[in-house]
């Protein structure tokens, strides 16, 4: 049988959010984390039965259908839905009040934005970028469109200064919000920034591949602070420690 990344781990986010309510946030945060590490240590198991083998596997690849989970899970994470650092806590409680009103497998947008780059208004072929600064400082793409479902954030860097602001209706951009926010139960809230306005920081804040420079054992994020390549390391540690130690 397969599974599907997103709705499996859109339950267990549903699940966090009522733990949230029971427990608190940093509690929900190790709860979270530590599921990953328990379904990290028993895809292990199954995929080395019978070959003694010791080098543990962090990402999935023998099962596609799992292997975007670390991403989804550090993303959730590094997301205003466990993150007092991103937004507010109010912004947090909002959002993990409108995650219980979606599909799991829709809802799970709102912890883990999708960005696009646009190299014009009328790009016939944006193009899916990593939430990273590089996508934001060092991308041939001028025009970002970060899609975290209930909002969509348009964001023109430096490269695009001479490019009309905001959108053209008759716009390929444009048409590309329109079908969003029609295709929604809930439309969009929709803003345009241009870097170093207002809303810049907040935009950035998003790029939560990156690692957290400065962070130490005892900041709010943990693992997920080391960026995603260091905290899908972290899990590969804490799995093989499980393991050793026979608790699975």
């Amino acid at each position: 049988p397969t599974a599907r990344p997103d709705e499996v781990v859109g339950l267990v986010c549903h699940k966090i959010i009522a733990a949230v309510e029971e427990h608190g946030l940093q509690e929900a945060r190790s709860l979270l984390q530590d599921w990953l590490v328990v379904l990290c240590s028993k895809y292990n198991i199954a995929i080395s039965r019978g070959k003694g083998s010791r080098s543990i596997d962090s990402t999935f690849a023998k099962m596609p259908s799992l292997a975007t989970i670390p991403t989804l899970v550090f993303a959730i994470l590094r997301s205003p839905l466990l993150c007092p650092a991103i937004a507010s806590m109010d912004l947090g409680a909002r959002l993990r009040q409108a995650l219980t009103r979606f599909h799991p497998s829709t809802a799970l947008v709102l912890a883990c934005p999708t960005m696009t780059g646009w190299a014009s208004l009328d790009d016939s072929e944006p193009v899916a970028l990593p939430l990273i600064e590089e996508s934001v400082f060092g991308s041939a793409h001028t025009i970002l469109i970060l899609d975290a479902l209930v909002d969509v954030t348009v964001f023109y860097t430096h490269g695009a200064r001479e490019i009309h602001f905001p959108p053209p209706a008759s716009s390929g951009i444009a048409s590309y919000i329109k079908k969003l926010q029609s295709d929604r139960a809930v439309v969009p809230k929709v803003r345009y920034i241009r870097q170093g306005d207002q809303g810049t920081d907040e935009f950035l804040a998003w790029m939560i591949e990156n690692p957290i420079v400065g962070a130490d054992e005892s900041h709010w994020a943990g693992a997920s602070a080391l960026g995603l390549q260091g905290f899908v390391d972290f899990i590969r540690e804490e799995s093989m420690a499980l393991l050793e130690d026979g608790a699975v």
